[in-house]
């Protein structure tokens, strides 16, 4: 981060440094500076990566006209050798998803499964973390419609592919139980119930941890929690951590 802050320096107008320094900020969950950034990056200069980091910037805030917005010129592009299949894949994915919670006709939405149908099936080329979206969000299509049955094969991708995602999970248990599979419905409404105390806690912990670096009870309770979520590597992290400092060595060990 420090580079990039001299780089700015020596070139405050540089649209590639503003964009990287966004990306930064958008990694550390600060989303209003992250889109100052963008946007002044994009202002510098229109760029296909550059709008769509600021539209994956706007999901978390809700603001789904201005993402709509951003990608329209992307998808308007088509199979264009000007864009990846990951940028197509991801402009139809974010206004799909943005869309999908407001009004909408008939003929929108059927036009809306088409374009998460080809978001779905360029999956493949969207980072690992975006993977359980275009399933996710046609399950949630299908769940609309009133058509359960035809939700649970893509809420279930979207599950295995997003395991720690409470929201697919919330969702495939409506799908099971507006078909009639009350079994199924109950395991993974309690599945969904213990994956969200586990991603409460998860926040909680981290969060104390950020306030008090030497919060070892929080670490602690943090690896048992990473533990649970069947993390090892971050659990062994932590507990590593705490037996070089001393703390809870009996337990870490």
């Amino acid at each position: 981060n420090s580079l990039i802050e001299q780089a700015l320096k020596v070139s405050p107008d540089s649209p590639s440094a503003l964009r990287v320094r966004g990306d930064v900020q958008f990694a550390l969950h600060q989303l209003t500076i992250a889109e100052r950034d963008y946007r002044k990056s994009l202002s510098l200069q229109d760029d296909t990566r550059t709008r769509l980091a600021l539209a994956r910037t706007l999901i978390p805030l809700q603001r789904y006209a201005e993402i709509s917005d951003l990608c329209a010129p992307v998808i308007a592009l088509g199979s264009s050798s000007d864009i990846s299949a990951e940028q197509r894949a991801q402009a139809l994915v974010y206004t799909a998803g943005g869309k999908l919670y407001s009004p909408l006709t008939p003929q929108e939405l059927s036009t809306l499964q088409a374009q998460l149908k080809e978001a779905d099936s360029l999956s493949n080329a969207l980072p690992r973390e975006e993977r359980f979206l275009p399933p996710y969000f046609l399950g949630e299509s299908y769940l609309r419609l009133a058509q359960p049955k035809e939700a649970i094969p893509y809420l279930e991708k979207s599950t295995a592919l997003a395991p720690t995602f409470a929201g697919s999970l919330y969702s495939l248990s409506r799908a099971y139980r507006l078909s009639g599979d009350t079994v199924k419905a109950d395991t993974t409404s309690a599945k969904h119930t213990r994956l969200s105390r586990l991603m409460g806690e998860l926040e909680a912990y981290s969060n104390r941890i950020t306030q008090n670096s030497n919060d070892f009870e929080a670490m602690l309770k943090l690896a048992g929690t990473f533990a649970e979520l069947g993390d090892k590597a971050q659990a062994a992290d932590l507990y590593q951590r705490l037996i070089q400092m001393g703390k809870y060595v009996d337990v870490a060990a």
